[in-house]
């Protein structure tokens, strides 16, 4: 009973988080001729890294990614990367207890964060594809791999300033230096 518990709060938490979602599906393909790619140098993109949190490993595109995999964010928004889901043969295992707990707290630490920014006037959006499509000033744009570590470690919540470089955001708000958020915000 414990584990269906846990399994219907981690689904209604995603539902609730997939219902909020603001993301447009880019309609062309991403190829080398038509996005700036490789990792950011200030001359490239007229902007200069601000934040140790700043996304600075860009997909290349190389070879063309498909489009079904490609997101545009169009607007300033907190992007949230959902964790990858798993089943279990016996979900009274202790890696099944041990992973609904982690999702347990994550949706926890996830919701406060989203409800934080939204008193911030920031909306919610969830990436539901591997890349994200980013447009900077000057209408250079940059692809994210959701799944590639940053600096700092795996993506998992982005903070995007509609033509700027976006941002990493700790799950959990107290961890987050906001002085430095509000910052990224305003400038």
């Amino acid at each position: 009973m414990r584990n269906m518990r846990k399994t219907v709060i981690i689904l209604s938490v995603l539902t609730l988080i997939a219902g909020s979602c603001g993301l447009a599906t880019k309609k062309q393909t991403a190829t080398k001729n038509n996005v700036d790619v490789g990792v950011q140098q200030e001359s490239e993109f007229s902007q200069k890294i601000e934040s140790p949190y700043q996304i600075t490993n860009f997909q290349t595109c190389s070879d063309e990614i498909s489009t079904d995999s490609i997101q545009a964010v169009n607007e300033t928004c907190l992007i949230t990367v959902m964790p990858e889901t798993k089943e279990f043969e016996d979900e009274n295992s202790e890696e099944a207890e041990a992973y609904f707990t982690a999702m347990d707290d994550w949706a926890y630490y996830n919701n406060e964060t989203c409800e934080q920014f939204e008193k911030m006037g920031i909306k919610n959006v969830v990436a539901k594809k591997k890349y994200l499509l980013f447009t900077l000033n000057a209408n250079k744009q940059i692809i994210v791999n959701t799944k590639a570590e940053q600096s700092f470690g795996d993506v998992s919540t982005l903070l995007y300033k509609k033509g700027r470089i976006p941002i990493f955001v700790f799950p959990i708000i107290g961890d987050n230096d906001m002085e430095s958020i509000k910052k990224y915000l305003n400038n």
